[in-house]
């Protein structure tokens, strides 16, 4: 007897809607791909470039000059692809050249973990679902923590706080189609940036403190997905992750669950006595302050600053010329020439009363620690610290015990008109002051009442 073979068929050509992956993410760009389009650029002097080096250089300023009009037409362009149409061994004034304009190409690298405070992106990839809403959640795992366990953590999305994230396929693709080369790659992607905290300072003190009672200052998460249409079935859409006959749920289980960490932020107190806390910055990623008045009460100031660990250096010294010998040379703020040295670094001035100074600032072959602040004002928080940082200081570091002393007198003096000319640069020198390393020595406006002069 003949066997009868049945292969169904999908003859009426249904599409399935699928989730194929859930997952937290970190955006990484990976090259830069050329749009087509060009930038024309006239030269305003001479210029030499009959070497590599010089090709560089002029590219470097020519970069400077186009980049603000660029960013305003939403388009960019690198260095590199500059100096790939510099062909000839010098240019004149009026001689153009055409730059190709480039956008980033990137792509989405999946987290096992991140820390409290951290942007990461949410992703969700599909298949038949194009403009399809979804709404994406954290939620506790294992046992109680930042919140009772099975219910979701409040996030930052849009710069406001929520718990249900809703975005839809295709808005990553759509709201990136003209600063993202590769933009159509996710055409069927949900994506979108969230903050792992709350918005409010009290919400992300609960959650620090929750997080650093644990054993090892971290807690267990997972994800879930909701891609059905208001009033439907689980029937509707098809999700590849199951567990436990649950289909929407993603990093779940032993050895899959997501961890948020402590984000590792050292609080400073600073005291109305002049007393300051006491802290080795060798291992401190973020600091934040606390003031403590003479009534007792103790002040949490909202801003959580990252420190970078850069080269020590001594007090600067004034040359006559630049020493040979150096490894790289660069145009950087003001358009000041830095000189790299193995065992220090050179800075030229090249504009106004900078003109012709040099300062050579020998390196101690220690690190210390910066921060960069920008204008305060934290008198909503009952408490009388406000200033301003001059918007076009190119010196916003400062050393973290510095910033604490300078906050301290603030509150102390109560003072509301307090301007800070600044203190050091992001590689430290300070130029042209001598004295300006390490973030210790700053500037500040004189008290005057025409409010004139620093």
């Amino acid at each position: 007897m003949a066997t009868l073979t049945v292969k169904p068929s999908n003859t009426l050509k249904i599409k399935t809607q699928r989730v194929k992956k859930a997952y937290l993410a970190k955006k990484e760009i990976k090259g830069t791909e050329k749009t087509g389009e060009t930038e024309s650029y006239t030269f305003k002097g001479s210029n030499n470039t009959s070497t590599k080096a010089r090709k560089e250089k002029i590219a470097t300023i020519i970069y400077k000059n186009i980049k603000g009009g660029l960013q305003k037409k939403q388009q960019q362009t690198t260095v590199a692809h500059i100096v790939q149409v510099l062909k000839k061994d010098s240019y004149t004034k009026g001689d153009c050249i055409d730059i190709p304009l480039t956008l980033p190409k990137i792509e989405f690298t999946k987290l096992a973990n991140a820390n409290l405070g951290d942007e990461v992106y949410m992703v969700v990839e599909t298949e038949n679902m194009a403009n399809k809403r979804i709404k994406l959640s954290l939620k506790q795992a294992e046992k109680d923590c930042l919140v009772a366990k099975d219910s979701s953590i409040v996030l930052q999305q849009d710069g406001k706080k929520t718990s249900v994230v809703e975005t839809y396929v295709s808005r990553f693709t759509e709201q990136n189609k003209k600063n993202i080369s590769n933009a159509e790659d996710f055409r069927n992607f949900a994506i979108d940036a969230v903050t792992l905290s709350p918005k409010e300072e009290k919400d992300q003190k609960k959650y620090r403190e929750a997080l650093n009672k644990t054993t090892d200052k971290k807690t267990k998460l997972f994800m879930v997905v909701d891609a059905e249409p208001v009033g439907a079935s689980w029937k509707e859409v098809f999700y590849d992750e199951v567990f436990d006959l649950t289909p929407n749920q993603w990093y779940y289980g032993e050895k899959n669950w997501f961890e948020l960490k402590s984000e590792n932020v050292v609080e400073i107190g600073v005291y109305h006595t002049g007393y300051l806390d006491k802290v080795d910055y060798k291992e401190v990623k973020k600091v934040k302050y606390v003031y403590h008045d003479k009534e007792g009460k103790k002040h949490s100031l909202k801003d959580v600053y990252d420190v970078i660990q850069v080269e020590e250096y001594g007090y600067g010294k004034t040359l006559k010329s630049v020493p040979k010998g150096y490894t790289k040379e660069e145009v950087i703020s003001n358009g000041r020439k830095k000189y790299t040295y193995a065992d220090k670094i050179v800075v030229k001035g090249t504009k106004g009363g900078e003109k012709g100074k040099i300062r050579k600032y020998v390196k101690t072959g220690n690190k210390t620690p910066l921060i960069k602040i920008d204008s305060k004002n934290y008198t909503g928080q009952s408490i009388p610290i406000q200033f301003k940082l001059m918007s076009n200081s190119t010196r916003p570091y400062i050393h973290p015990n510095a910033f604490a002393c300078v906050l301290g007198a603030i509150a102390g003096v109560g003072y509301k008109d307090i301007t800070m000319i600044g203190f050091t640069s992001k590689d430290n020198h300070g130029f042209p002051s001598k004295t300006h390393v390490n973030g210790k020595h700053g500037d500040f406006r004189y008290l005057r009442k025409d409010k004139t002069r620093s």
